[in-house]
């Protein structure tokens, strides 16, 4: 990860933050009569992370030939 400007390491996840936000319009929205109880279900799933780099190694098949990236 030496490509600072592409990368940047997480030391805390906002993704409980985003999740109150969008519960919070997805409510409001729910309430006015603008989506139905399913969509709202479907908007307000949790659970979510954040993603997640992982440097694995990669197996290109080329015919009978295996190449390891």
């Amino acid at each position: 990860m030496s490509d600072s400007d592409t990368y940047v390491e997480v030391t805390n996840d906002k993704t409980r933050i985003g999740e109150n936000k969008v519960k919070t319009v997805a409510d409001s929205l729910y309430k006015k009569g603008s989506i139905d109880s399913d969509l709202r279900r479907y908007l307000i799933r949790s659970g979510g992370t954040s993603g997640k780099f992982k440097a694995t190694r990669n197996f290109i098949n080329l015919g009978c030939i295996s190449v390891l990236l």
